[in-house]
Parts: structure tokens; C-alpha cells; sequence
């Protein structure tokens, strides 16, 4: 395969990094994915989901990589195609470029993917502990859960929907847990699926406060009814 890829590197150590692209003076990539690990030949062009652990000065031209430490998975190419169609669509419509020398050749054809499942598992990768995911908040489905303990008692259920309906319109995207479910239940799930906040509603609605759970860090406060959308407004925006 010639051209340009872009890699992710799957340590389990440290966060996903800013998308960032790198030139470096190779000209294939192959990556033998059933073992995990990259091979990189010749490439003009890797643009990559930076990780830590590696800087781009690490890699050497024609240097076949086979530790742990340089596990990646692919997330965008670019590529020609085979020699035998690379120039069929320019030399079938006559349509021609100039090269180095001056000279007329055909345009050469080739094809672009990107992997956004594959940008989904590598970030999965990185941000996850024992109980699940932890999101992002740039991929995060939803900003906020709020979480409904008791579903069958009538101060708690009006509560958690205003609060769901305050949330919105705050401009915030928001998960409703109203199940009929055991309140460790809802938590564990909330967990698993990875979304950055929880509100949970609960048997202190009736001092006016609920609590805030930050999924990353696993801590979690008291917060009034009336502040609580204004500190999640906060912690979204701090984290994005």
C-alpha cells in the first residue's frame, strides 16, 4: 500500500492526544494486524492520533517494528490503487497533469477511508477502567445522565425531570434513567456505558440537593437544584 495512513498507538498507558499530523520521509505502510503490530517501510506522509510513549524522531526509515510498545491501529489512509488501474480513469477521459520534467502523464486514481469504529475502539482503548467506559467528552454520546433512584416516589421523579428538561434546554445532551430499576443498577450501567456526569437524584431532593458524579475522576458532590446545571454547564466546557 502506498501513501499516507494514520495510526493510532494502543498503550494502556495515558489518554487519547490531539490529531496531529507528522511528515516523515517513508513511503509504505503495512500493518500486520493480526499480531498487532506495525511495519513501517517507505511513506511520504503519517498523519496520526499522537499517543504517548513515542515521538515521531523513534522511527526509522525502512525499520520493521515488532514490540508492544508500537501497537497501533489504523484509523485513515489514503492509498493508489494497483499499477494496472492506478492511470485507467485519467487515460480514458484524457485527463492529464504536468509532471517534473514538463511532460503530460495521466492522472493517477486512488481512494481515501476512514475508520470512524476504529477511532471509537482506540479511544474505548484508552479511557476505560474495571466498571466500563469513560468517554471523552468530545465522543461521549451524551453529556449528563440523571439518574432517578426511586422512580416510585412522586418528589423524586417530578425532580429528575425537571432536571432533565433544565438540562436540554441548557443546550446540554442529556440521558434520562427513569427504569423501574434498583438505584445500584442504574449506577452500574451508567458506568459501564461511560458518560462523563451523573446526576443522581435522591433521597436528599428534600433539602434541595443532589449529587454530582464526575465518571473520570470518580468523585462526587452535593450541588443545588438550582446551581447543578450551571456546574455541569461548567464542567462540559472545561473538559471539551
Amino acid at each position: 500500500m502506498t501513501g499516507t495512513a494514520a495510526v493510532a498507538q494502543t498503550s494502556s498507558s495515558g489518554g487519547l492526544g490531539a490529531v496531529r499530523s507528522a511528515t516523515a520521509r517513508f513511503h509504505s505502510i503495512a500493518v500486520a494486524e493480526q499480531h498487532g503490530y506495525a511495519l513501517l517501510t517507505d511513506a511520504h506522509k503519517i498523519a496520526c492520533i499522537d499517543m504517548p510513549g513515542m515521538g515521531w524522531s523513534d522511527i526509522t526509515p525502512g525499520a520493521s517494528y515488532t514490540e508492544p510498545a508500537l501497537r497501533r491501529a489504523i484509523v485513515e489512509f489514503v492509498k493508489t490503487l494497483g499499477l494496472k488501474d492506478v492511470t485507467l480513469a485519467g487515460e480514458s477521459m484524457g485527463a492529464t497533469v504536468l509532471n517534473q520534467e514538463g511532460k503530460e502523464v495521466p492522472i493517477v486514481m486512488g481512494s481515501y477511508g476512514i475508520g470512524v469504529d476504529r477511532i471509537i475502539t482506540a479511544a474505548i482503548e484508552q479511557q476505560h477502567d474495571e466498571d466500563g467506559i469513560i468517554w471523552p467528552q468530545s465522543l461521549a454520546p451524551f453529556d449528563v445522565v440523571v439518574t432517578i433512584t426511586n422512580m416510585k416516589q412522586d418528589d423524586l421523579r417530578e425532580a429528575g425531570e425537571k432536571l432533565y428538561s433544565d438540562l436540554q434546554n441548557a443546550g446540554l445532551d442529556v440521558l434520562l434513567d427513569d427504569r423501574d430499576e434498583r438505584a445500584g443498577v442504574k449506577f452500574k450501567d451508567a458506568d459501564l456505558i461511560g458518560i462523563p456526569f451523573r446526576i443522581t437524584v435522591g433521597k436528599r431532593v428534600s433539602e434541595g440537593l443532589v449529587e454530582l458524579f464526575d465518571r473520570k475522576t470518580r468523585s462526587s458532590e452535593h450541588v443545588t437544584i438550582e446551581n447543578v446545571v450551571s456546574q455541569v454547564q461548567r464542567h462540559v466546557s472545561s473538559n471539551s
